[in-house]
């Protein structure tokens, strides 16, 4: 079994305050969020769920803004900006998670969605998520501004925030 290369940055410590793009794929890339009509997208159930709860993040882990957010049938994109330093001086590891870090938060966001899917559907074992997701520390108000772009220019979208993180 092949071990799995990381595609964080190496000695990036992703509790600490920044700008973060994200992108979390269905299993199996399945159009499991919706489907599209012409240039607009339509939500399915677990579409409006996944929406419902990223907006939600903020009240689970201090200091955390929403930026720009889309749902597309088969993936989800945003942008998450962690305002606080993180709670813990230590860096997060395997089986030691730090609180409100960028992957404590993705992690939490994607099992609540599959725990609180797998209630409302009654289906117990049905996958939701790919295991692994993309991120991108955003290091400048230019790159913000093409990642906001990015993002919008996917159909539908949703910008929860004007504020300019720096």
């Amino acid at each position: 079994m092949n071990a799995r290369k990381s595609l964080r940055l190496r000695s990036f410590d992703y509790s600490q305050r920044g700008v973060y793009y994200v992108s979390i794929g269905t299993h199996q890339g399945l159009p499991l969020l919706g489907h599209t009509v012409g240039n607009r997208i339509v939500l399915s159930a677990l579409g409006h769920l996944v929406n419902h709860l990223w907006r939600d993040l903020p009240r689970h882990a201090a200091g955390l803004r929403l930026d720009a957010f889309l749902v597309l049938p088969s993936h989800v994109h945003g942008i998450l900006v962690l305002t606080q330093p993180p709670v813990s001086p230590q860096r997060e590891a395997f089986g030691q998670p730090t609180r409100n870090s960028l992957p404590t938060i993705v992690r939490g966001f994607k099992a609540a969605v599959t725990r609180e899917w797998r209630r409302q559907s009654g289906v117990e074992n049905s996958p939701v998520w790919q295991s692994r997701y993309v991120e991108r520390v955003v290091r400048s108000r230019q790159e913000l501004s093409s990642m906001r772009c990015f993002v919008r220019d996917n159909l539908l979208w949703h910008r929860l925030s004007d504020r300019d993180p720096w």
